[in-house]
């Protein structure tokens, strides 16, 4: 047998052998790999013709998903002392007056002496008015004749209220007096002498009471904004999200929500809390959602207690242009091999094969041509991503050699690209980001009137294989809440 056959035939007992052991070649063992090939430079088997594999038909399975329910837990804060400073700036000047003297001998007038004082513990909702009474007292004069007698005091009326909202959201208060202190007591001239009348200023008070009370409960409802709270929260929620990860892919979130539920209100840590509960569906619309007017809010109906926080579940897609480029920016300049039997990726194609995805790499160096694998992509829960798994690969060849070559450079792509290919949902994901960012996370609605939130975890569930993308079930976790400061 010639040199030249016997060279023949061993490469072609090495082709066996290789084909044999291709599924258990690693990247551990590329550097053996690399020689293998070193050894087969003779002639006429030169790398040089364009190489490729076959291409796996793209076809998709048909997608049933029913997405789970979303919930938006949120705390609603009003911090005292800003509900305070604010009542006061609208309590102040005259505050109440009766000018008719005609019909029971007096005129009353109230003024605003000093600041408004709240308190709110439990249920109950304390406050306590300084003001200053004025008071013109008619009096007879041997049922001849009269004389208008002019009175001046001081007091500081203590209320108590509850606070509900009724079925419109609306403030209900019912401030009762439940007793009062003198700053001055009340005197009047008589003969040139100041003369103690307390006793007939309780009673001009006692029959005021009503008038005074109700002045106070417009005033308190006019700066508790548990309604402005719900309208705002309501339409902010019907506003879809948009979502733009490339020139190529623009999306919206659609929030629908099913229902609106509020928590009593209660009193603790100098701030009056309730909380808002609101049962969602959510959608991702490929195509801008046309404007619809926003439904009228449900009746309010009350929830027992509401604990902190949101779970927002989603079938959210990542694009194939968006992995692909993922896949190109950790494959960009890494080499296959040494010196001129290195190979480099170029591009990568991605698609789907029924529940598998495609990915194509044209590759360049000692082996050109495109190379495809399908693969099954998972979501890994410690590094809350998307990666590779069950890389599989069809070889189609011109020629022998080439055989030989991408049998052992396909296992090293393959690990490679179980290695290199990782989607972050948590820290990269473009929806994550564009959803902490969104007017219903964080937002100065009116003055002094804001959402605060952020997203503190994420978790996938099953992935889906479609036209435009991998779809991945999604659970978004996080805390949002509006407060009054």
């Amino acid at each position: 047998m010639t040199t030249n056959k016997k060279m023949r035939l061993f490469v072609t007992i090495m082709f066996t052998i290789m084909a044999s052991f291709v599924n258990s070649i690693s990247a551990s063992e590329e550097e053996d790999s690399l020689a293998i090939v070193k050894q087969l430079e003779e002639k006429p088997w030169e790398a040089t013709a364009e190489d490729s594999t076959e291409k796996p038909e793209e076809n998709y399975t048909e997608l049933k998903y029913v997405a789970k329910k979303s919930h938006f837990n949120i705390p609603l804060h009003i911090d005292i002392p800003t509900l305070q400073k604010n009542i006061n700036k609208s309590f102040s000047g005259l505050l109440y007056e009766d000018n008719n003297i005609e019909d029971d001998s007096i005129r009353v007038k109230v003024w605003e002496q000093g600041e408004f004082k709240i308190s709110f513990e439990g249920n109950k909702l304390s406050v306590e008015v300084p003001v200053k009474i004025w008071i013109q007292k008619r009096m007879g004069i041997m049922g001849f004749t009269h004389t208008d007698r002019e009175a001046n005091a001081a007091i500081r009326i203590k209320m108590e209220t509850p606070i509900q909202i009724n079925k419109a959201w609306g403030i209900i208060t019912k401030c009762k007096i439940t007793g009062y202190d003198w700053i001055s007591k009340p005197t009047a001239k008589l003969a040139g002498w100041d003369m103690p009348i307390t006793y007939f200023v309780d009673k001009v008070l006692k029959s005021n009471t009503k008038e005074i009370e109700k002045v106070v409960d417009e005033t308190i409802r006019e700066n508790i904004p548990f309604t402005a709270y719900a309208k705002q929260l309501w339409e902010t929620i019907h506003q879809p999200i948009y979502v733009e990860a490339d020139s190529s892919y623009k999306a919206w979130i659609s929030i629908t929500p099913e229902n609106i539920l509020i928590a009593p209100i209660e009193g603790k840590n100098n701030q009056i809390c309730t909380g808002m509960k609101l049962d969602c569906k959510v959608n991702i619309d490929l195509n801008e959602p046309k404007k619809q007017n926003i439904p009228a809010m449900p009746e309010c109906r009350l929830y027992p207690s509401i604990q902190p926080g949101f779970t927002l579940n989603l079938l959210a897609n990542a694009p194939y242009s968006i992995l692909s480029e993922l896949a190109m920016q950790n494959l960009r300049g890494v080499e296959f091999g040494d010196g001129k039997h290195t190979i480099f990726v170029d591009n990568i194609e991605m698609y789907g094969t029924d529940d598998r995805l495609t990915i194509g790499l044209d590759m360049t160096g000692f082996v050109n041509g495109r190379v495809y694998f399908t693969s099954t992509p998972y979501y890994d829960s410690e590094s809350k991503s998307i990666k590779l798994k069950d890389i599989k690969y069809k070889l189609k060849t011109k020629n022998l050699f080439h055989k030989a070559v991408n049998a052992i450079v396909r296992p090293i792509l393959k690990n490679k690209l179980e290695k290199k290919f990782e989607f972050s949902l948590q820290e990269s994901f473009y929806l994550i980001e564009q959803m902490s960012n969104s007017k219903l996370l964080n937002s100065m609605w009116t003055e002094n009137i804001y959402t605060q939130g952020k997203i503190k975890n994420i978790e996938g569930g099953r992935l889906f294989i479609t036209p435009i993308g991998i779809q991945a079930e999604l659970s978004i976790e996080g805390e949002i809440e509006v407060v009054y400061k």
